[in-house]
Order: structure tokens, then sequence, then C-alpha cells
């Protein structure tokens, strides 16, 4: 029953998204550019969010050591 409800969470969320996305396009709120734009950078900080929750550690963040 927990994946039929964790199933249908998601599949509502998609709809939501993209009911969201057509409205804010077409009202002229965002250009399809600067959407895209938003959509990969919170992609990218939300999954580098994940990997430091998870332990991990995000390249970008870790210093350098002995360049030469």
């Amino acid at each position: 029953m927990r994946i039929f409800l964790l199933t249908a969470l998601v599949m509502v969320a998609f709809a939501a998204n993209s009911v969201l996305t057509r409205f804010a396009i077409a009202g002229g709120h965002i250009d399809p550019t600067g959407f895209a734009v938003v959509r990969v950078l919170s992609g990218a900080v939300l999954l580098a969010l994940l990997v430091v929750l998870r332990g991990g550690r995000v390249p970008l963040l870790r210093r350098q050591q002995g360049l030469g």
C-alpha cells in the first residue's frame, strides 16, 4: 500500500509541475531559456545536497592539494 501511495504522490507532483510550467511560460512570467536554466541549476543543487547528506563529497567543494 505504501508503494502505491508514494507512486501516486510522484505522479501528481509530475502532473502539477507540468501544469505550473505551462502557466508560467504561457503567461509570460518566464521564458523557456530562463526556465531551463532554473531547472538545471536547481537539479544540480539538489543532487549535491543529496550526495552530501549521504556522506559523500561534492568534487566542486573539495579542496585540491598539491597541484605542483
